[in-house]
């Protein structure tokens, strides 16, 4: 029983070493791509371990760990860049931006410490604006749509807040018209609603979702033309379902669905064509005007996310299945280019005083090797402007393993006449 004591001492020990981990348990993968739009070769992509950022439109990526930006856990952050370029993330009690491509990520709003941040947009008249979903985290509860500039200086509310009843999911805002702001949220009965204004956040109306009110409900796209059509997605158990409105949310028709999680949804510049996917079907593509869908020959199963931009459609997918994280069609989805692999990444190199510099050197040799990405032990790990070396982070990780590995075959060893060896 004395070596089965110390057996699981040193099982918890290692445990309880500090080590980063990766990808928050989750497989790494990637799940929005945004596109800057005063620079089209600046890329953001969101992953499941951390940001990715690209100057030459796609070619290599940076790695911006979570913990420079602040953020932890499996909830994504909600993002937006600005036309000088500067990134904004929202997640968890905070709003924080960065005006120097990744590096540094101050939290200069002194007014949403209270608040929540869910989902957000560019403001398609102002693109030195955009609009966050948000949830006071006060007694009131209300449900906001706020509006944060580029300067970094406040908050401002978009106008009257939606309520405290509803449990706010995603936001769009209508190209052609930026007065008309829609807002999916679940209702405390437990149905999908569409909160719709006319007059930038004004006054809002609140519009039941049919068929399959019971569903969460996300904004799928608004169409670049006609701010009355409104692309959602259902999140069922088994299937996800397309749906779409030529009148605002008044009415909605089903209009396709795929045996799966419809984890990308993107429409073409000019709002003719659609793309459409996710695991593991892979991609569908159709015209806007007959929504008859065909699933395209390239060998995408695990599509994870889909953006439009005006030369090309871009797919994420997973690495392990797909052959790439990262690729392009010009040929709407017919054909794709790989654009980037996880392998090829690098850690941003930033200033020494930088958040990405304090803080992610320790992550990086773990992440790297969860990517495959060769790290050697005396090599730093971030140019000299970062000032770290890999050296003692992997060196812990090492003694992390080796006390796991034998406190672990301590406790086997005892009980293997007992127990079958349990598979990993």
């Amino acid at each position: 029983m004395r070596s089965l004591r110390i057996a699981a001492f040193l099982s918890a020990f290692a445990l309880l070493w500090p080590r980063p981990a990766p990808a928050n348990g989750r497989y790494p993968s990637a799940n929005q791509l945004l596109v800057d739009p005063g620079n089209s070769s600046h890329l953001v992509l969101r992953t499941t371990f951390g940001l990715l950022l690209s100057q030459d439109a796609g070619l290599s990526w940076t790695w911006v760990c979570e913990d420079a930006i602040g953020y932890v856990g499996n909830n994504d952050p909600a993002l937006a860049i600005f036309q000088n370029g500067t990134i904004a993330a929202g997640f968890g009690r905070d709003l924080r931006v960065s005006p120097d491509a990744g590096c540094s990520w101050p939290s200069p709003f002194s007014n949403v410490a209270q608040a929540t941040f869910v989902d957000a947009t560019l403001d398609p008249s102002d693109s030195t604006k955009a609009f966050f979903l948000s949830r006071s985290l006060d007694a009131t509860r209300q449900v906001n749509v706020v509006v944060a500039s580029e300067t970094a200086s406040a908050l401002t509310a978009l106008g009257i807040p939606l309520g405290d009843d509803i449990s706010p999911l995603t936001l769009e805002v209508a190209l052609t018209n930026p007065g008309r702001v829609y807002v999916t949220a679940i209702n405390a009965d437990l149905t999908s609603v569409l909160l719709r204004s006319d007059d930038r956040g004004q006054n809002w109306r609140r519009l039941p979702i049919h068929p399959d009110e019971t569903l969460p409900a996300y904004i799928a796209g608004v169409d670049p033309t006609n701010p009355d059509r409104l692309y959602l997605r259902l999140d069922g158990e088994t299937k996800d379902l397309l749906l779409v409105s030529d009148d605002g949310g008044v009415t909605f028709d089903e209009a396709f669905s795929i045996d799966g999680d419809m984890l990308g949804f993107a429409l073409s510049p000019d709002g003719a064509n659609i793309s459409l996917g996710g695991p593991p079907v892979g991609l569908f593509s159709g015209d806007a005007a007959s929504l008859a869908f065909v699933h395209s020959p390239a060998p995408i199963r695990n599509l994870s996310c889909l953006k439009w931009t005006q030369s090309a459609l871009i797919a994420c997918a997973l690495e392990s299945t797909d052959g790439f994280t990262l690729a392009r069609s010009i040929d709407s989805g017919q054909t794709f280019t790989p654009l980037f692999h996880l392998r090829d990444l690098q850690p941003r190199s930033c200033a020494p005083k930088s958040n990405v510099a304090a803080l992610c050197p320790l992550s990086w040799p773990i992440v790297a090797s969860s990517l495959g990405i060769g790290v050697e032990p005396s090599q730093p790990n971030v140019t000299a402007a970062g000032g770290c070396s890999c050296a003692r982070p992997r060196a812990r990780h090492w003694v992390t393993g080796a006390l796991s590995l034998f406190g672990l075959f301590c406790g086997w060893a005892l009980r293997r006449k007992r127990f079958e060896k349990r598979r990993a």
